[in-house]
């Protein structure tokens, strides 16, 4: 009689699994703190910014940089997407920001 708990038990335990699974997933989808889940009027695509004169790609990485990143990360990571050096930046140069 024994035997026959066991798989019963089984079936049992990966049955709560697989709800449990199931139930994370909806709830990571609809997370107002899933990545899906963007705020009205924030970018998700790079931005292309026209270098005026007098302009520097550190004064944009304090203007454009997400909170909490350093500018100076930031700074390489536009040098790095537009494959640029920062000193040859000329007035009507387009630089996309990540």
């Amino acid at each position: 009689m024994r035997a026959a708990v066991y798989p019963r038990r089984r079936l049992a335990v990966v049955a709560v699994t697989v709800v449990a699974v199931a139930a994370l997933l909806l709830v990571g989808v609809w997370s107002p703190w899933s990545a899906a889940a963007t705020p009205a009027g924030v970018a998700t695509a790079p931005i292309e910014v026209v270098i005026a004169p007098g302009d520097t790609v550190w004064d944009l990485a304090h203007a454009h940089a997400p909170a909490g990143q350093s500018p100076r990360i930031y700074v390489a990571r536009i040098l790095a997407v537009n494959d640029v050096d920062a000193t040859a930046l000329a007035p009507g140069t387009v630089l996309r920001l990540p």
